[in-house]
């Protein structure tokens, strides 16, 4: 099972890096949403892309929905920043 995991997120991690240089070079991402998503799914997709997405603990968000056209762009950054924070917290922290 902890093989497969690896092979989602290595596979996850290559998807990201391929649209940061998408990003880099002036173009958009291929994933969009045409309707508005709850804020709670958002960030449920975020946690999903990291790799120590056990150690993440996600509060009850507002009741807030994103435009669809925000998700993908939001998604990436918040599990850019959620990579960061695990990678490079004590692995004790929550």
């Amino acid at each position: 099972m902890a093989l497969l995991f690896g092979l989602d997120h290595l596979a996850t991690r290559a998807r990201r890096n391929a649209e940061n240089l998408i990003i880099l070079g002036g173009g958009r991402p291929g994933r969009r949403w045409s309707r508005p998503i709850e804020l709670a799914d958002v960030l449920r997709s975020a946690v999903a892309e990291t790799k120590h997405y056990a150690r993440v603990r996600v509060q009850r968000p507002p009741d807030l929905a994103l435009h669809g056209d925000a998700v993908a762009d939001t998604v990436h950054l918040l599990a850019e920043l959620l990579d960061n924070a695990t990678s490079f917290s004590p692995p004790e922290s929550g």
